[in-house]
């Protein structure tokens, strides 16, 4: 029957199609219903069992102790078919469709269902427990072939997020089920008497289970992975395939962790009862009070499971684990210090059910990821039969606490905390890295807002090397919180010398880079890439000071080949200006522009390993850094609104200064600007020479609509924005007040952009010194801070794009960071693209070549510099001695 099921609802063959999270809605709400519904009777037999006892007229101490004693009984009948059917299952699951298996269990779920219904109509409570007992059996074959389904049916990269929903839902099924189980029995039971609401509740949840059986039919068909006949040893090949699990120590610890909240959760669930009981002594009540304590069970353990799905974002990752073994036992011992009655011990069982969530379901996907293809099913029923006998051990546990040592339920609560404290002992030393990482994403996700570009451009499996632009001390934890797979950094030894060094580097599972032991570093580093792992360097050397990409070490070239594996180069955009940032001229001691602070992560195409020298490299992030820019919002709002906004904003302050006096704050600028008469808006470019005036005029065009002209090129708004954002992203703009040098002319785009745009859009005052130089900066801190003049290039339609910029102060520049060099138009600035090629040719030429320089802006279009130059190996720009351009000199 079950390899020739037609399936007239579901042709599409998995295999080969497209892996979709629609495909698994059917099997999850299916399977819910199905939790929903063997819990809703287990919850039952209980209270009926009290209720019956109550009538032949036992004490209620009496009547407490019995209904426990078949709530013991009913738990073992639930997990032993587990234990006698759970190889047959994995086998079924594995040489049958999936598919097919599922269907025939949750059918299966209606025949138990019916013959309980039977035997609460006969008034036979043994007929009712065999009914019982088939939905045990159905329960045991159902595990491994819905388990084994859900990754054929969404892939590895959906398995995560797949995962989380499924044991949310299951959960949610099981203890949702055993509230409506216990309330509803609890609302009939005095009117209608016990056999009558048992069966009440028997015949609704078996109309449940009709419902489930249908509803999963439009799900997908599944080939089975193998083809291995029945064998009279299948029945007892759950031991060997436990020998297999425990062979390797992954997949052994976690299975053992996931059977650990599965046991706890079963002998929770005895003691809850028992304590209902205690409550209101066996009498009615007693199943409302202990459904209600486990539906805030369920409350949690839905939220701490959205939580694990929001945080892996679809990722096999452990890093929670550790956390909710150690949350449980602290929420285990609040349980024994409020009353069952009180508002504090429902919100301790929905704190345990968050802090289980945390532990389990990292488990159970890491578990199904790393099984192997053909064997997932059996390794699932390895992992259900281990699962399977530590729930019967924790029962055994509870009836010796409860009927020999006659401990209450909060005096069993207090037991479990000791193992429960060695538990989480156990996945600290286990798992710290994880845990660490887990802890930077989220306070990540709590400071910034991180987009993520181009993450497909990572391969999925394979050593990779990731090559990244370093700006704050927050790069490390903005890529492990966002890139979409376990990350190791390779970092200079000296920054883990001090115990808290050593401790991140430990944590992070950083290789030290020493220049004395390079050698090592690079070793080790290439043994792990061949070994598969994701390796990030940030070849500047060191957390830029300067703001803009400065030279690159060529070490990771070597790296790279040796590992043999492909490089990514990748960029963090906006950091810069974060707390994390050396933005402002110190790290940490400033507060956040924002909460939640803006950041972008973009990922660019893999290199392959031969192809990635430093220079192709770095020209990659550097293009990289131009295509985020041009995703800024803020750069694509009209000009005029801009200009606007930014003028009323500290109208007050000075905008335009002559020697010390004020000619102009930004307010009277701006009414100046919007009353300047037509006729003076309309003279030619060329004619508004240096003078005041003309910065007037221009203005007063944008405000009016016009376009922005810089050497007869027009200036597109988004680029004219990009080129402040720019200039603002260095640490230029970390000195109170500096000098330029200008050219003579508003029609220079350097001019142009320091006389007008830098200090209107970048909030600073401007003051014409009468000798070709402009201050900037605050005009209350310039005095003493103007005596050096900076110089760079600027091109016609792009604004600035290379700037010498100051040296970092010595106390905060252990790299020994340069921000100019003699004889150079200083470095390249963020959000541009350049190169360097042969007049005539365009052959691009590499570093230290002299040819025709050109750049590009977020539009993407190559504008000559009309200037030819040079870089060196730290990303300087120099000119042919005797050329001109656009340059402050």
């Amino acid at each position: 029957m079950i390899a020739s099921e037609p399936n007239a609802f579901a042709s599409r063959e998995v295999k080969g199609a497209p892996k979709r999270f629609s495909d698994c809605v059917w099997l999850l709400v299916a399977q819910t219903i199905g939790a929903f519904n063997d819990n809703a009777t287990k919850a039952m037999l209980p209270a009926l069992a009290a209720a019956l006892f109550l009538s032949m007229g036992y004490e209620s101490a009496e009547i407490v102790k019995r209904a426990d004693l078949v709530n013991q009984q009913v738990s073992l009948m639930l997990i032993v078919p587990f234990v006698l059917f759970g190889p047959l299952a994995g086998w079924l699951s594995d040489r049958f469709s999936k598919r097919k298996v599922t269907s025939v269990a949750l059918f299966a779920q209606v025949v138990g269902l019916a013959i309980l219904c039977l035997g609460m109509g006969l008034e036979l409570f043994y007929l009712s427990l065999v009914g019982f007992f088939l939905l045990a059996v159905q329960s045991a074959m159902l595990s491994p072939a819905k388990k084994g389904i859900l990754k054929e049916l969404v892939g590895s990269e959906k398995l995560g997020m797949a995962v989380g929903w499924m044991e949310m839902l299951t959960m949610v099924g099981i203890l949702a089920g055993a509230y409506v189980g216990a309330k509803g029995f609890d609302a009939l039971v005095e009117s209608e008497g016990g056999w009558r609401a048992g069966f009440t509740v028997s015949v609704a949840v078996g109309v449940l289970a009709v419902f489930s059986w249908i509803i999963f039919r439009p799900t997908p068909e599944v080939a089975p992975r193998s083809k291995k006949p029945f064998q009279v040893s299948v029945p007892f090949s759950h031991f060997k395939d436990l020998v297999y699990l425990w062979k390797e120590k992954p997949l052994r610890l976690a299975a053992l962790g996931d059977a650990w909240f599965w046991a706890f959760g079963s002998f929770f669930y005895l003691v809850l009862v028992k304590l209902g009981g205690e409550m209101v002594g066996g009498g009615p009540g007693m199943a409302s009070l202990y459904g209600f304590w486990f539906l805030l069970l369920g409350v949690g353990i839905m939220a701490g499971s959205l939580v694990v799905a929001y945080l892996n974002r679809g990722r096999v990752d452990l890093g929670l684990v550790p956390l909710g073994a150690v949350l449980m036992p602290v929420i285990l011992f609040a349980l024994t210090r409020v009353h069952p009655l009180e508002e504090a011990f429902g919100c301790c069982c929905v704190g345990l059910g968050m802090s289980g969530a945390f532990f389990f379901v990292p488990l159970n996907a890491f578990l199904q990821d790393k099984a192997g293809e053909e064997r997932r099913g059996r390794v699932v029923a390895a992992s259900n039969l281990l699962t399977n006998l530590l729930v019967i051990i924790f029962i055994g546990i509870h009836a010796c606490l409860s009927n020999v040592l006659k401990l209450d339920a909060q005096e069993e609560f207090l037991v479990m905390v000791l193992p429960s404290v060695l538990l989480a002992v156990c996945a600290l030393a286990l798992l710290p890295h994880s845990l660490f990482r887990v802890v930077g994403r989220i306070v990540a996700h709590i400071i910034y807002r991180v987009k993520v570009s181009g993450a497909g451009n990572l391969p999925r499996e394979g050593g990779v090397l990731l090559v990244c632009n370093h700006v704050s001390y927050a790069d490390p934890v903005l890529l492990g919180a966002n890139i979409p797979r376990e990350i190791k950094f390779l970092a200079f030894s000296g920054l883990g010398e001090s115990r808290l060094g050593r401790l991140l580097f430990h944590l992070t599972s950083t290789i030290p880079l020493s220049p004395t032991k390079a050698k090592d570093a690079i070793v080790k580093a290439s043994s792990r890439l061949g070994e598969g792992d994701v390796i990030c360097i940030f070849p500047e050397g060191g957390i830029s000071r300067v703001g803009p990409l400065m030279g690159f070490k060529k070490g990771f070239e070597l790296i790279a080949r040796k590992g043999g594996v492909p490089v990514v180069p990748v960029y963090l955009d906006g950091v810069w200006g974060s707390i994390f940032s050396f933005s402002g001229g110190k790290f940490f001691r400033k507060w956040p522009r924002k909460l939640p602070y803006p950041a972008h992560l973009r990922m660019g195409q893999p290199i392959p390993a031969k192809e990635a020298k430093a220079e192709r490299v770095r020209q990659a992030i550097q293009r990289l850094s131009c295509e985020a820019f041009a995703e800024r919002a803020e750069i694509h709002r009209p000009l005029a609104e801009t200009v606007r906004t930014s003028l009323q904003r500290n109208a007050g302050e000075p905008f335009l200064l002559t020697g010390n006096d004020t000619k102009w704050t930004r307010g009277e600028f701006l009414r100046l600007a919007e009353n300047l008469p037509n006729k003076s808006r309309n003279l030619e470019s060329q004619s508004l020479g240096q003078s005041d005036e003309g910065i007037l005029q221009l203005v007063a065009r944008v405000l009016n609509g016009e376009v922005v002209q810089t050497g007869g090129t027009s200036w597109a708004a988004p680029e004219l924005l990009a080129s402040i954002f720019r200039l603002m992203e260095t640490n230029l703009w970390n000195k109170p007040a500096f000098r330029i040098r200008l050219e003579g002319s508003l029609d220079s785009a350097w001019d142009q952009t320091w006389r007008l745009w830098a200090p209107l859009l970048g909030g600073l005052s401007a003051r014409d010194d009468s000798d070709g130089t402009l201050t900037l900066g605050s005009s209350m801190q310039w005095d003493g801070e103007t005596d050096r003049t900076y110089e760079g290039l600027a091109v016609s339609g792009l604004g600035v794009v290379a700037l010498n910029l100051p040296d970092p102060p010595r106390d905060a520049n252990p790299d020994g960071q340069k921000g100019s060099a003699e004889g150079s138009l200083g470095r390249v600035l963020s959000g541009v693209m350049f190169r360097v090629v042969a007049t005539g040719s365009q052959e691009e030429l590499s570093a230290g070549e002299l040819g025709e320089l050109e750049f590009s802006g977020i539009a993407g279009q190559w504008t000559s510099a009309s200037l030819k130059a040079r870089f060196d190996e730290d990303g300087f720009l120099f000119p042919e001695i005797g050329e001109s351009a656009e340059v402050s000199t």
